[in-house]
């Protein structure tokens, strides 16, 4: 029995010798072939130069066939090897597929551990930034406050200063108007020029008290205690055997700035007094603390390590003299000299006690 021709592979000369084919319907075949590629039975009964039934005749008498026998096995073969082969793949794939699943959940895993990480070592810092933050703020705060209250306090000083030095003008406004007024006065009538009338150098050099010749007389400013000058010059007065008229013309002759403003500002029965006018001056700058603020630094009064005794007791028995200005110097020299007779015994007592032990 003939081999079956291939259809799908066989060349026009093989077509045109099958049975009741011919060259046109094995161009036909060809035409075909050309156009679906491999041919089956649907294609060929599609030929309209051939009736259907033919090409099942054919194929029934194994005439013709489609594929070769061999191939169909080997091709079944292939196609088994194929799909083993495509199945292994397949596990393969899925295999990896797991793999890659487990490691990519695994490093989503580890990533997400590491942002937990991250994320609290950024919550940690952030906190310790805002809390240095917090801290720097504070700080800052609390040196506004302090440098607004030392600016409030140095505006208040400035405020101060400025209602004292607008006081201060004030006051040497009205001391320049009144020093105008006094010197308007002086040149219509001045105090020695009214003495002048009373008082006669000449009248008295030859009087009858005969006193030594005075000596140059110190001036006084009022800038010092008119205590001691008035005591020096009291002394004087009362050597020279000076009389109160010649004693208030001596004085104004002395005084300088400030004592001869103060004079020259005083009422006139002031002026021409001299009891009044010495104590006015006492009154004006002597220098002397209310008796009761003397008495408390009496009582708080201590010897200086180089102070000798003397002077210890000459600086004690004037503030007792100004802390008791109504008790007779006898009086206050007797009490003062016991008081330092027992605190001389106290000393030495404690410097014996020191010494035993």
């Amino acid at each position: 029995m003939a081999k079956p021709i291939n259809i799908n592979k066989a060349n026009f000369t093989q077509l045109k010798a099958i049975k009741k084919i011919g060259e046109t319907r094995a161009l036909a075949i060809i035409a075909k072939r050309e156009e679906d590629g491999l041919l089956n039975l649907d294609n060929l009964k599609e030929i309209p130069e051939a009736p259907q039934s033919l090409w099942t005749a054919l194929l029934n008498e194994k005439i013709i066939c489609f594929e070769d026998p061999e191939e169909s096995d080997e091709g079944q073969e292939v196609l088994k090897n194929t799909i083993e082969s495509l199945r292994h793949k397949i596990l393969s794939v899925e295999k990896s597929r797991d793999d890659m699943a487990e490691t990519f959940q695994t490093k989503i895993e580890k990533i997400s551990e590491q942002s937990k990480a991250h994320i609290e070592e950024q919550r940690l810092m952030f906190e310790q930034q805002r809390d240095v933050y917090t801290k720097q703020k504070q700080e800052q705060i609390e040196q506004m406050k302090e440098m607004i209250k030392s600016q409030n306090e140095e505006i208040k000083d400035i405020h101060e200063y400025s209602k004292k030095i607008q006081t201060q003008l004030q006051q040497k406004e009205t001391l320049l108007k009144v020093e105008k007024v006094i010197a308007e006065k002086e040149e219509k009538s001045s105090p020695v020029q009214l003495l002048k009338g009373k008082y006669n150098a000449n009248d008295h050099k030859h009087s009858d008290y005969g006193g030594p010749t005075a000596p140059k007389m110190s001036t006084y400013d009022g800038r010092n205690d008119w205590r001691p000058y008035y005591l020096q010059f009291s002394t004087i007065a009362d050597r020279c055997k000076w009389q109160s008229e010649q004693r208030l013309y001596k004085l104004i002759e002395c005084l300088r700035d400030k004592a001869l403003k103060f004079y020259s500002s005083r009422p006139k029965f002031v002026q021409t007094n001299y009891e009044s006018l010495c104590k006015k001056m006492e009154e004006r700058f002597g220098r002397k603390e209310p008796p009761h603020i003397v008495r408390r630094l009496l009582q708080d009064l201590k010897q200086e390590q180089e102070e000798s005794l003397e002077e210890f007791a000459e600086r004690a028995q004037e503030l007792a003299t100004d802390g008791y200005p109504d008790t007779p110097d006898n009086f206050v020299q007797t009490s003062f000299w016991v008081l330092i007779s027992w605190r001389n015994l106290e000393q030495l007592l404690i410097w014996q006690t020191t010494l035993s032990t």
